[in-house]
């Protein structure tokens, strides 16, 4: 009998669910990201896959661009977009605030959106200044738009659906490593929650077929990696313009 991993792993790649692929810490300018990862539900039986739900991680590439103060008593913020491989239909936005920080320590908070889901996320962590290794902790709320377990073409056609898709809090965990100017980040994300099945069934009482929604949990971790490093000379200012020059003292 196969195990529940690989019965999940043969739900087709736009299966797409929300997860964080940086740290924290915005770091200046362009990068070039690539992401895959694979999921691990915990149904209770071997065979059972009904709470994972068809979540899968992103396999897919994309970029994103950091803007950077002068000073760590600004604000940085991150804008990124990210294209599955096999639904392009799904094309992710991720927009992030970083709070001023001067040490090793890093926060802030941000959302992914696109057509498929969207997630709030705040993000703390250990992410030194200049892009070195570290580690940071996420937490997130997705809200599906469809059925992930749908192929980009398919429609609910059959008696057995989706009522309404997975809502779930995704808790999660990184650790990046740096060799020369790229970076490589392992992560877990949870994913904890419910889905709403409508369910068909022959009511011999009424002699009619009737539509229950029943709801099921969420209950998966997903896992991967995203490989990023930066490109080109590519700066933009930060929106708030170069720092101010204090006049000079004049001499007493």
């Amino acid at each position: 009998m196969p195990s529940r991993f690989w019965i999940v792993a043969l739900v087709p790649l736009f299966a797409c669910a929300p997860v964080v692929t940086h740290g924290p810490r915005v770091e200046p300018g362009a990068e070039l990201m690539m992401t895959l990862g694979g999921p691990r539900p915990f149904c209770g039986s071997n065979t059972d896959t009904e709470c994972n739900a068809g979540l899968i991680p992103t396999w897919g590439a994309g970029v994103r661009y950091g803007f950077t103060p002068d000073g760590p008593a600004g604000v940085a913020a991150l804008a990124g977009l990210s294209v599955p491989i096999a639904d392009p239909l799904g094309t992710e936005v991720d927009g992030f605030v970083q709070a001023p920080s001067s040490g090793v320590w890093a926060w802030g908070g941000g959302a992914l959106w696109s057509p498929r889901h969207l997630m709030p996320y705040a993000q703390v962590g250990q992410m030194p200044p200049g892009g070195g290794p570290g580690w940071y902790l996420t937490l997130g709320y997705a809200h599906l738009y469809r059925d992930p377990s749908l192929a980009v073409d398919q429609e609910d056609t059959d008696g057995d659906v989706m009522a309404r898709p997975p809502r779930y809090w995704a808790p999660g965990a990184a650790v990046r490593t740096r060799r020369g100017g790229s970076s490589l980040t392992f992560y877990v994300q949870g994913a904890f929650g419910s889905y709403l099945r409508r369910d068909a069934y022959f009511d011999p009482a009424t002699n009619r077929y009737v539509d229950e929604d029943v709801r099921k949990p969420v209950r998966t971790v997903l896992f991967g990696a995203t490989w990023a490093i930066g490109f080109g000379d590519i700066h933009f200012p930060h929106p708030s313009g170069p720092p101010r020059t204090p006049p000079p003292i004049p001499n007493p």
